[in-house]
C-alpha cells in the first residue's frame, strides 16, 4: 500500500524517519490486527477485492493524532514550488515561519528525509544529469563485462 508523502506516519503509528528505506511487515505496526487482515486477504484472489479489504481495514483505524503534521502539505508544496531552482533551506524555513531545525525535524518525521531529499525536492532531481549515462550503461552491463563499461 502506498500513501501520499507525509500521510503514512499517523496511520502506521511511527514517524517516517523510523521506517525509511526499510520493508517491515504490517504486523510490526498493527500486531494481531495485521494477522487477521492477512487471513482475510489470503482468501481474496481478486486484486480489486484485496484493495477493498485493505481500505476497509484502514478505515477502521484511527490515525495517531500526535503524528499528524498539518503543515506537511504546505512544506511539500513549498519544496515542490522550488522545483527549478536550488532549494534554499533557510528561505524555505522563513517562508513557512519555522526554524531550519524545525523544518528538518518535521520533514524527517513526515517524509523520512530532510527537506533536501523529501519527495519532490529539487535535490532529488540533481542527479538527473546522470540519467543518460545510466541509459547507456545499462545495456553495456547487461551484455558484457562490467569492467569494460
Amino acid at each position: 500500500m502506498r500513501f501520499r508523502p507525509g500521510a503514512a506516519p499517523p496511520w502506521l503509528g511511527v514517524p517516517a524517519s523510523e521506517i525509511v528505506n526499510g520493508r517491515l511487515p504490517l504486523e510490526h505496526f498493527w500486531g494481531a490486527e495485521a494477522r487477521r487482515l492477512a487471513d482475510r486477504l489470503s482468501g481474496t484472489p481478486d486484486p480489486a477485492d484485496s484493495a477493498a479489504v485493505m481500505l476497509a481495514a484502514l478505515a477502521t483505524r484511527r490515525p495517531q493524532e500526535s503524528l499528524i503534521d498539518r503543515a506537511a502539505p504546505a512544506i511539500l508544496a513549498a519544496i515542490r514550488r522550488n522545483d527549478d531552482a536550488p532549494l534554499r533551506i533557510l528561505a524555505l524555513a522563513d517562508s513557512l515561519d519555522v526554524s531550519e531545525r524545525t523544518l528538518r525535524r518535521r520533514c524527517e518525521s513526515a517524509f523520512g528525509y530532510g527537506p533536501r531529499l523529501s519527495p519532490g525536492s529539487c535535490a532529488s532531481k540533481q542527479f538527473s544529469w546522470a540519467a543518460p549515462w545510466f541509459a547507456r550503461a545499462a545495456p553495456c552491463r547487461a551484455g558484457g563485462d562490467e569492467r569494460l563499461c
